[in-house]
């Protein structure tokens, strides 16, 4: 109840609280009382962190400071592991499982390492198109023009939009808005939408952007295969990082779950047996094609959610508090 009445404080009173919860053990009370096996995800970590254009990136340092207190407090298991015991009602409560999303090249270069040195199972969901061809995802693209970029006047000739975003405030307002169509359009038209996005740049400037923030780039297939060889579970995250909701051609949706897994299979020359739905969004009908695309398990973000062997995954926040608090909470009363 605390932390539901937190939502209006002043941000500062906010952390005050939620220290002094955690200073006093609050978030070890939580732990003792929730006996849920908890499949956690992230997406990049990264030395270099850019909390408005990167805001996928945890640092290094406050993701090392959370797997050192999940490796003391849980049972960090591969998500093999937890899928067998799911499917024996065999897990026992205390279970964590490491996934990280999308596919960034920092997971190569900077999270495997981690992983290694404290020896700990982790997978990666890929979205392979990104992969194939080493684009952006279409939230960083976003971001990245939107925000990142000289830009001052912005026209999408797909949504018939011509705006002026001058300032600050102006550019924040109007991706949240354009962030917000993406995630709910067709995927052929989000693909139009980011293609008019870059056509208002330079072609210098749309490479050099590429450069500066190559951490928030995708992986080649080179590098996943060196992923998977550093010990980790590859699985899929549709072909075009598609939101799989009721907008979408139920011909695209099985068209993205079923490709993409030949796709991972065909280039890594192992069976691909997860999937994690970009975005959370699913509907009766994917859930269906991951079953009949022969996924040993599928995963939404979206609490309690067990249809077709779905399992729900939690977020994790990169402030140290928050993360302690909201993880031993998630799936009691969130």
């Amino acid at each position: 109840m605390l932390l539901n009445h937190t939502q209006h404080l002043p941000i500062s009173l906010k952390e005050l609280l939620k220290a002094t919860f955690v200073n006093f053990g609050g978030h070890e009370i939580l732990r003792h009382f929730n006996k849920i096996p908890k499949v956690l995800f992230w997406h990049g970590v990264d030395d270099h962190t850019d909390l408005i254009l990167g805001p996928e990136n945890i640092s290094k340092e406050n993701f090392v400071k959370q797997v050192k207190y999940l490796k003391e407090k849980f049972d960090i298991i591969s998500l093999d592991t937890f899928s067998n015991r799911y499917a024996e009602k065999a897990l026992k409560g205390n279970e964590i499982v490491l996934t990280f999303d999308d596919g960034y090249r920092n997971n190569l270069t900077v999270l495997a390492p981690i992983m290694n040195d404290f020896s700990l199972p982790f997978t990666t969901f890929i979205s392979t198109e990104n992969i194939s061809k080493n684009e952006f995802f279409f939230t960083s693209l976003l971001r990245l023009i939107i925000l990142g970029s000289s830009l001052k006047h912005i026209d999408i000739p797909s949504l018939k939009m011509k705006k002026e975003i001058v300032s600050k405030e102006q550019k924040v307002v109007f991706e949240k808005e354009l962030s917000y169509s993406i995630k709910s359009l067709p995927i052929d038209q989000v693909k139009k939408i980011c293609k008019d996005l870059i056509n208002n740049i330079s072609r210098d400037e749309f490479e050099e952007m590429k450069l500066k923030h190559s951490s928030i780039l995708p992986m080649n297939w080179e590098e996943v295969r060196e992923l998977q060889q550093a010990g980790c579970e590859i699985g899929s995250h549709c072909l075009d990082h598609m939101c799989c909701h009721d907008n979408q051609s139920e011909k695209e949706v099985e068209r993205q779950i079923i490709e993409s897994k030949n796709t991972i299979e065909e280039k890594l020359g192992k069976e691909c047996k997860y999937f994690a739905y970009p975005n959370g969004d699913f509907t009766g009908f994917s859930n269906e094609c991951v079953k009949r695309a022969g996924y040993k398990m599928g995963f939404s973000i979206q609490k309690g959610d067990r249809a077709m062997e779905s399992y729900s995954r939690f977020h994790v926040p990169h402030n140290t508090n928050t993360f302690k608090i909201m993880l031993n909470l998630y799936g009691v009363v969130l």
